[in-house]
């Protein structure tokens, strides 16, 4: 079972990340203004998610999962929806995977169209949800 706590300075480096998500690490991760959290199992870091706000009633939502969170996803969902529920305005997200999108979509999010070679030469589908 994964434990739920608040995300420290340093957790998404800790996240072995599915090959999928192969260099999508960014250091904004540690100084973004924002709700976050750290999802653990047995001590190892396993997904770290959440709202990095751009400027008031913008916000970009994130996510890292390591192979061993797909089991977790679901958690994970469930917590991000508490998050994204108290967020008024504008949330934004990508996905460079099919199952990231279905993810985003789990969450009410969405699809706005594609950025074509937006990080590391990849495209990456454009998510958003609008909330007054």
């Amino acid at each position: 079972m994964s434990r739920l706590r608040p995300y420290r300075a340093g957790d998404a480096w800790l996240v072995s990340l599915r090959s999928e998500q192969a260099g999508d690490r960014m250091s904004f991760y540690d100084t973004a203004e924002g709700p976050a959290m750290t999802f653990e199992r047995q001590g190892v870091v396993i997904a770290c998610a959440g709202l990095a706000r751009v400027w008031e009633g913008r916000y970009l939502a994130w996510a890292l999962f390591s192979d061993l969170a797909p089991r977790e996803w679901v958690r994970v969902r469930q917590a991000m929806h508490r998050v994204i529920g108290d967020t008024a305005g504008r949330i934004e997200a990508t996905a460079a995977f099919p199952a990231a999108e279905r993810f985003l979509e789990g969450l009410g999010f969405e699809k706005e169209g594609v950025m074509r070679s937006y990080h590391n030469g990849r495209d990456h589908a454009l998510y958003a949800q609008v909330k007054s």
